[in-house]
């Protein structure tokens, strides 16, 4: 027990009768109806200790009640607890109506289950026997008949059937249904080592059955992998089949149904599966199901629960239930949990759930089914197991169908758990601005349709031509403006409704702009842009690049379609497809040299150069930027200001990957001073991007002082401007974590970097260079937190990432594999740390020769390597080839 926790014995055990009291009673006998019958007692001996009453109110409601939940699920002959077997029951050969009964596979206080065949010589059927207990109680006796009526009411291929009912010869009321042979649906998926796209097409079904019973108002309460089972059709199809409705909840409750009601408070659950809300004894909607299955999806595709809660005592699990967060599937699966096996099993005691077992059950290996589970399914599982019902997916039908959705690689209506949250928060903030803003953005769109119908009307008169054209061109410019307004430059953050605004906006361009082509074009490219600040980036790609071949194709002027160009390689920069990139900028730069702008060469040529730079060809970069700085200098019009501090940061950037730190301190001071004045002080990106670059000037000079007010200031800009997830914002807290794990706060420094891999999980994707990145600084933390098998991981999914987005040599896959090689160093693995660290070194020197800033990166370390290792004629060798290096 650790030191900080009393002795057990000092917490008061409350008086028999008293409101804590019942609550004790009802926690540990939830706990304890979930555990096999075999385990109880030792469960109760560490739960009641040595409360003799608490026990005996225990163990009086478990023979009142028993174990019914989950019987079918151990009708598969593996899973048969031999408990059931010693308990007697009828014996093999007894008719209950027409069926003989063949075995007892399960009972609990809510009845006796039987396998049984119909043998009355009508036909040949086995069935699943459910048979009233002789000492049921009337409370008993009237669930048991809700169930049958339930069941009766349900007709769903993956719901197993009730066939029949009766009376057995003594009077036990009894009801027969399809017997399913087959295993849970955790226990199938593992066995066969489906795939994930396997386990989400057999969970869509699950939900498809839950979504039949809800149609007819009925919420299962317990839906749970012993309650779904999937069994295989001849062929060796999966088929699955739920069961097991005894606790089931009937939502619209007339006269007939009183007896669902809970007479005495008690809440029937299996506790890892139960939501909130059933926890705290709340109304039960279909919600409550939709929570349970956010469990079932969780630990499809992880192997873990979203809580560990076999070990902890009842006010332990509630507290959990009601007060912590799932962490992230993704993260889930890179964790280890250990189980306690099924009495009667021929496995170990416990069971070890790790990396190696759950990925291997999925087909895969651990770092691409991290990488598999980040993003969509992250947040589609997260939105399922949100604490409050009404934030939850709105019915079962609404998460398959955004599985579904992840299936086919589209977008999911999934949020991040603060976007939805954050927006009402906006909405109801401000309830007048936001209903003007609505109105003023809906009379614009319609607008925008009156107009268009209105100049069709008048398409055959001169004088009514004219003024088509002029209400359209009056109409786009008032919808580039609303567009242009949108821009976090100057929504400064109060963008969540114009996101609405922006979706319905684009549909209209799409629909109504059909006969406008120029005026299509031109607003596709405005909008694009918008997204592409806002940080969609799929939305930006459609629109720009719908844009780029509208300009062609319709012959637009030179500058128009150097422009469209350049925007569209912009963002594959930003996606991380930085050949593409480059190529979209030279072509864009011939184009802006024959039309013989000024402007937009300049402001090509800075583009051209951030690329040059990004993919580590510097040399080539300096002339390109210093060429589009001249340029912009140049010009005198009232956009120039800006520009130039622009291109001012990206020489800053230049230098600072250069290690030239006095040039690059000159050129981010310049920059940041010029970008304080234009914007006096107030929330920008281009000044916030400026804060974190002179912020990691410092980090890289170890000025933590003069780093963190730089980053924290960035940090506020960047969440006032990006209240959804936006690249800007994880890179601000990405500044945060790197000076939060240089100064040693290591738990502040994981959240900073897990906050900022969520993010760009979102908005890039998983295998994206700069979630790598993030990914790597995760390494970083937990190599000094000591875990070093979770560091390796990390840095590892870091490097494989880098290596499929850059060539050969370059410096973001350098740096990971000495950050690997530092790490196995540490351990002693000189072997494979060597292998890395000289194949840095040599691929860097192969791609940029001896002189390079990434070379000279890749050989400083080796020296003190190789001494490390006990190899001093190879330190010595490296050194001097730096003394060389130092020399020229």
């Amino acid at each position: 027990m650790p030191d900080d926790l009393p002795p057990a014995s000092t917490d008061p055990t409350p008086e028999p009768g008293s409101a804590d009291r019942w609550q004790r009673v009802e926690a540990v006998f939830e706990q304890a109806l979930e555990r096999p019958v075999a385990e109880r007692a030792a469960f109760l001996d560490r739960a009641c200790a040595d409360d003799a009453d608490l026990r005996a109110e225990v163990e009086s409601l478990l023979a009142a009640y028993g174990d019914a939940s989950g019987y079918f699920g151990r009708l598969a002959d593996e899973v048969v607890q031999p408990a059931f077997q010693e308990a007697g029951g009828l014996p093999a050969g007894t008719f209950i109506g027409p069926y003989e009964v063949v075995r007892l596979v399960g009972r609990g206080g809510m009845g006796e289950v039987y396998e049984a065949r119909r043998g009355d010589g009508t036909f040949d059927q086995t069935v699943a026997l459910k048979l009233v207990p002789r000492s049921g109680s009337a409370a008993v006796l009237r669930r048991f008949e809700a169930e049958r009526q339930i069941l009766a009411g349900l007709d769903h291929p993956h719901i197993a059937r009730l066939l029949d009912g009766g009376l057995s010869g003594e009077g036990r009321p009894y009801f027969a249904m399809e017997f399913v042979r087959g295993l849970p649906i955790t226990t199938y998926c593992d066995r066969h080592r489906l795939g994930i796209d396997a386990r989400l097409r057999l969970f869509r079904t699950v939900c498809d059955a839950v979504q039949h019973a809800h149609r007819r108002l009925v919420v299962h309460r317990d839906l749970k992998p012993s309650n779904i089972l999937v069994a295989e059709t001849e062929a060796g199809e999966p088929v699955v089949k739920l069961l097991d409705f005894g606790i089931a909840k009937v939502l619209d409750v007339g006269p007939d149904m009183s007896v669902l009601e809970t007479q005495t408070g008690l809440r029937l659950m299996t506790p890892e599966y139960a939501a909130p809300e059933q926890v705290r004894g709340d109304t039960i909607t279909t919600a409550t199901d939709v929570y349970a299955l956010g469990v079932l999806l969780y630990e499809l595709l992880t192997g873990h629960r979203p809580y560990r809660l076999a070990e902890r005592l009842p006010h332990e699990v509630e507290r959990v239930i009601l007060e912590e967060d799932p962490i992230r599937p993704s993260t889930a699966v890179t964790e280890v949990d250990t189980r306690p096996m099924a009495p009667g099993t021929e496995a170990p005691q416990a069971l070890t759930i790790g990396p190696a077992t759950v990925s291997e059950a999925r087909a895969t290996e651990a770092s691409r089914l991290r990488r598999r589970l980040a993003g969509d399914l992250d947040r589609i599982c997260l939105m399922a197991l949100r604490k409050e019902p009404d934030r939850r997916y709105g019915s079962a039908t609404d998460l398959a169908e955004d599985v579904r959705r992840h299936l086919d690689g589209l977008p999911v209506a999934a949020q991040p758990d603060t976007l939805g949250y954050r927006a009402r928060k906006f909405v109801r903030r401000n309830r007048a601005g936001v209903g003007a803003a609505a109105a003023v953005a809906l009379a614009l769109v319609v607008g925008l349709g009156a107009a268009l119908w209105q100049a069709r009307v008048a398409a055959t008169e001169r004088d009514r031509a004219q003024t088509e054209a002029a209400t359209a061109t009056e109409v786009t410019n008032f919808l580039v403006g609303l567009f242009e307004a949108s821009d976090p430059a100057e929504t400064r953050g109060d963008s969540v409704l114009v996101r609405e605004v922006l979706e319905r906006g684009a549909e209209r361009i799409e629909t109504d702009l059909e006969e406008r082509p120029e005026i299509r074009a031109r607003l596709q490219y405005t909008l694009g842009l918008v997204y592409e600040r806002l940080g969609v980036l799929p939305r930006a790609d459609s629109l720009l690049s719908q844009a780029r071949v509208a300009y062609d194709t319709l012959g637009m002027s030179l500058v128009e379609r150097a422009g469209a160009i350049d925007a569209l390689s912009t963002l594959r920069r930003t996606q991380g497809r930085y050949d593409e990139a480059e190529v979209l900028d030279r072509e864009a730069l011939a184009l802006a040299r024959a039309a013989d702008s000024d402007s937009s060469i300049a402001a090509v040529l800075n583009n051209l150069g951030y690329t040059l730079i990004v993919k580590g060809a510097y040399d080539e970069a300096e002339p390109v930027l210093r060429e589009s700085l001249a340029l912009k200098r140049a010009l005198h019009d009232t956009t120039a200001r800006e520009d130039v501090a622009v291109t001012l940061d990206h020489l800053g950037i230049l230098f600072y990957y250069r290690r030239d730190y006095e040039q690059a301190t000159t050129y981010f001071g310049q920059a940041l001073d010029m970008l304080r004045v234009i914007h006096d002080a107030q929330p920008h990106p281009d000044l916030a991007v400026a804060l974190d670059n002179t912020a990691s000037l410092h980090l890289a000079l170890q000025q933590y002082d003069e780093a963190e007010p730089l980053i924290r200031e960035a940090l506020a800009m960047h969440r006032a401007l990006h209240p959804e997830p936006h690249p800007s914002l994880a890179i601000g807290l990405n500044n945060l974590g790197v000076l939060l794990l240089r100064t040693d706060r290591l738990f502040e420094a994981k959240a900073a970097h897990e906050e900022s891999l969520s993010i760009k999980q979102v908005v890039y994707g998983p295998d994206h260079p700069s979630t790598g990145n993030t990914l790597g600084w995760l390494g970083a933390v937990a190599r000094e937190q000591g875990d070093l098998g979770e560091a390796e991981t990390y840095l590892r999914e870091s490097l494989a990432i880098a290596e499929e987005a850059f060539p050969v040599g370059h410096s973001n896959i350098g740096g990971k594999l000495r950050d690997l090689a530092g790490l196995l160093g540490r351990q002693d693995r000189f072997a494979e740390a060597e292998a890395l660290y000289v194949r840095g070194y040599e691929d860097a020197l192969d791609a940029y020769g001896p002189d390079h800033p990434t070379t000279q990166a890749a050989l400083r370390p080796l020296p003190f390597f190789f001494e490390d290792a006990g190899k001093p004629g190879e330190a010595e060798r490296y050194r001097a080839l730096q003394d060389t290096s130092a020399a020229s």
